[in-house]
């Protein structure tokens, strides 16, 4: 059974190989989300904290994410500072 409405937004899913019950989770809302524009990087030796702690895999996770947010939120970025104006 596919997730509520919101799995049919972009998705960006970021998770450490060896990242036990989180990695099985992602894998999870991978396979059940909606959405026709999703993505999943996995972050090769990393486990949970290691997406915060260690420096090569936040740069990794950063990158991903920020891409994600560049393409899927300048248009939400445009309306939101034109509505503050």
């Amino acid at each position: 059974m596919p997730f509520p409405f919101w799995s049919t937004q972009p998705l960006q899913i970021v998770a450490g190989s060896v990242a036990g019950i989180g990695k099985w989770m992602s894998d999870d809302l991978y396979k059940r989300a909606a959405s026709k524009n999703k993505n999943y990087h996995v972050v090769e030796g990393a486990n949970h904290m290691s997406l915060y702690d260690i420096p090569q895999c936040v740069g990794e996770a950063v990158s991903k994410l920020a891409s994600f947010f560049k393409a899927n939120l300048s248009g939400a970025t445009k309306s939101a500072g034109s509505a503050a104006d």
